[in-house]
């Protein structure tokens, strides 16, 4: 055997990398050991029939009106067209090499699996609506798996949405369960008008409530932003009358 050649998956050692792509580098290692040259070629995401990411990406695009996406879908990628992998591999088998070399193949484009299935949407001129849901319950994960494993039984299922239904379902009721646990979290009178809490007007109104009141200089210390990014997060709130300024122009704090 003149040569090995082995198709990786991409991904820096220094990174936290998944089980999937720890277990990928050690194959790689493996076979270094043998003695024999090894080409290690690290692609990303394969653009094409037969790649496993791609085939999930058809499946649920192709599938599901409604998608529920765990925090994983927004990971980056640089996918590959699976014609360009083709030609890396022709090459490696000609390539002059002295010992063993690892190879880094992702495309020239950073881009999610989200986008990614917008865009297979957008292609195929399909209109689907992603929800965003920060985790995934072991209940939810079931429910995941069960609609792209194997990719065969999703073609196979033909009209029966019963798995589609209860996955939208639990993803749904864990996002209002989160989202409610948010609200819980800072109790406010109701507002005048509809208003759209930014992460940091959430932290201060927890910080007006347990305080009972804060001056601005006290606020924008908390929040450590400048006197001007503090009223930009207030003025909303107060217009919406879910937060007051009390007290005289000079000593003045907002309040709940």
């Amino acid at each position: 055997m003149k040569r090995i050649l082995y198709l990786g998956g991409l991904g820096e050692e220094d990174q936290e990398l998944s089980a999937h792509l720890r277990s990928r580098h050690e194959v790689g290692e493996r076979l270094r050991a043998s003695g024999v040259p090894v080409i290690e070629l690290r692609a990303s995401i394969i653009i094409g029939s037969g790649s496993l990411s791609f085939e999930m990406i058809r499946a649920l695009v192709e599938r599901l009106p409604v998608m529920v996406m765990p925090r994983w879908v927004r990971a980056r990628a640089q996918p590959l067209a699976v014609t360009d992998v083709l030609a890396y591999l022709r090459a490696a088998l000609s390539l002059e090499i002295s010992g063993s070399v690892t190879l880094e193949i992702g495309g020239p484009d950073r881009v999610s699996y989200g986008e990614l299935m917008r865009e297979y949407a957008r292609q195929r001129g399909l209109r689907r609506l992603m929800i965003p849901v920060p985790l995934l319950t072991p209940r939810l994960s079931s429910l995941w798996l069960g609609l792209v494993t194997p990719l065969d039984a999703v073609r196979r299922e033909g009209d029966d949405l019963t798995s589609w239904l209860e996955y939208c379902a639990e993803g749904l009721q864990q996002t209002l369960e989160r989202v409610w646990e948010r609200m819980g979290q800072f109790s406010v009178s109701a507002a005048r008008e509809r208003v759209v809490l930014r992460p940091r007007q959430e932290q201060l109104l927890k910080l007006l409530g347990k305080s009972g009141g804060m001056t601005p200089a006290a606020i924008w210390a908390a929040l450590k932003v400048s006197k001007q990014g503090a009223m930009d997060l207030l003025r909303p709130l107060v217009k919406a009358g879910l937060v007051k300024r009390v007290g005289t122009p000079k000593h003045g704090r907002y309040v709940l």
